[in-house]
């Protein structure tokens, strides 16, 4: 976690300017808090009503990050 949360960090730098880094990092920070919070409250449901979904929805959630991550590194690339 501290390794993800530095290398967040330090992209964040890398891509922002100096004057916009602190709403960078309240806006990374906020995002990833409430997408922990809304993803542990499914599971807390679904453990408690349907735990054999559990793993379909961490693993359509994955899925999803890895898409997502894919195109945020290729419009990147496409920038520079």
């Amino acid at each position: 976690m501290a390794i993800y949360e530095s290398n967040a960090r330090a992209a964040i730098a890398d891509i922002l300017p100096e004057n916009r880094r602190a709403f960078g990092y309240g806006t990374f920070g906020l995002t990833f808090g409430v997408a922990w919070m809304v993803g542990s409250a499914i599971i807390g449901y679904l453990y408690e009503s349907f735990p054999s979904l559990i793993m379909f929805f961490v693993l359509i959630s994955e899925l999803l990050a890895l898409f997502l991550l894919l195109d945020v590194v290729k419009s990147f690339k496409k920038k520079r």
